[in-house]
């Protein structure tokens, strides 16, 4: 018995709730079908924690009990939430802590399983490439051949555009306390794979040239080596934002 599938039984057990037990990590609690997953937190970007949230492949669960290494919380998530692996922030996991009334709740669309071929950040990026009349290219996940349950048919986080090696990433901002203007965290990229690298923020895309991060770093967003590449899609095409001749020819 794992870990994690121990403190979940000790939590029904507290709650004088009937279990059947299915596997390492698959029981019935009350009759319904759940999976047992350890998970951990991690910082995210500075004093921001996030809690890795896997989505089994299989299709049993109809709920997701997300147990913290080390610890005894349970996270009683309805399967119909997670649509792929994901993180979610402390405030997102809230509603779910300890939340064993789920069980009872029979709502459909609770518990339907979501398949999706392209996450919410590839679909982002190529709708800004089709605006923006550029020609894109998804790159097919070899994962996906191996392990025919597998969602991830293309790789999530890269992409070609205009030819181009291109980097997903997300841009998070920071809480305004923190610093007298608006600043964003912007991961680095941890492999050299990327030409460019594309940064979501909100409903904006900094396209940035490979090597403007080297190391995760803290930006203000007002600061001319950062808005330059706001949206600036150009960069694609070989032209410098920040260079003014370039951008009247290319912005009459």
């Amino acid at each position: 018995m794992t870990p994690a599938m121990s403190v979940v039984l000790t939590k029904v057990a507290e709650l004088n709730l009937k279990t059947e037990v299915r596997g390492k990590r698959a029981l019935y609690i009350d009759g319904r079908p759940c999976q047992v997953i350890k998970s951990k937190w991690y910082e995210n970007f500075r004093g921001c924690q996030a809690m890795t949230m896997y989505m089994p492949r299989g299709t049993f669960a109809d709920f997701l009990l997300y147990v913290l290494d080390g610890q005894d919380t349970v996270y009683v998530v309805p399967r119909g939430k997670i649509a792929h692996d994901t993180s979610w922030a402390e405030p997102a996991l809230e509603p779910y802590k300890e939340a064993w009334h789920l069980l009872k709740k029979t709502s459909p669309l609770l518990f339907k399983r979501k398949v999706k071929a392209l996450s919410g950040q590839l679909q982002k990026i190529i709708a800004e490439a089709t605006k923006h009349n550029l020609k894109y290219e998804l790159i097919p996940n070899k994962r996906s051949s191996r392990h025919p349950n597998d969602y991830r048919t293309y790789r999530q986080r890269r992409i070609m555009i205009n030819g181009k090696k291109c980097a997903i990433f997300t841009a998070n901002m920071l809480p305004d306390a923190s610093h007298p203007w608006s600043t964003a965290f912007f991961p680095a990229p941890k492999s050299d794979w990327a030409e460019f690298l594309l940064y979501i923020l909100n409903d904006d895309v900094y396209v940035f040239p490979k090597g403007k991060f080297t190391h995760d770093s803290a930006m203000a967003l007002r600061a001319v080596h950062i808005y330059d590449f706001k949206n600036s899609w150009c960069v694609l095409e070989g032209v410098d934002p920040t260079s003014s001749k370039l951008m009247r020819e290319v912005k009459p």
